[in-house]
């Protein structure tokens, strides 16, 4: 739980060994945060088990405008709940390259 100010952080440990890609967090909130926004960490290059966190910025939000089909930066985190989930996004040509998967999920409130 936090205000409209708010650093909040995902951690986790890495399940994955040596990835060649990028983490990203994609959440969903309340308002005029409704939309989804993406907060990547990465390319990484660390181990399984490895401490990973991805910090959850004010200053990184960024939401789409239907009205004017553009990206926009919000000036602080709505009050309310947020949820989503932290996911992996394989860069490597032995991978399949762009094809993200989950990790896991999170949630926090503003108040």
């Amino acid at each position: 739980m936090g205000g409209p100010h708010t650093v909040f952080v995902a951690t986790f440990a890495s399940p994955l060994a040596d990835p060649d890609g990028f983490f990203s967090a994609t959440l969903r909130g309340p308002g005029r945060c409704r939309e989804v926004f993406d907060f990547t960490d990465g390319p990484v290059e660390i181990s399984k088990g490895t401490r990973v966190a991805i910090r959850l910025d004010e200053h990184s939000l960024i939401t789409n405008d239907r009205i004017h089909s553009k990206r926009v930066h919000v000036p602080g985190w709505c009050v309310g709940r947020y949820a989503g989930t932290v996911d992996f996004t394989p860069t490597g040509p032995e991978d399949k390259a762009g094809e993200p998967f989950t990790l896991g999920h999170i949630a926090f409130r503003v108040v």
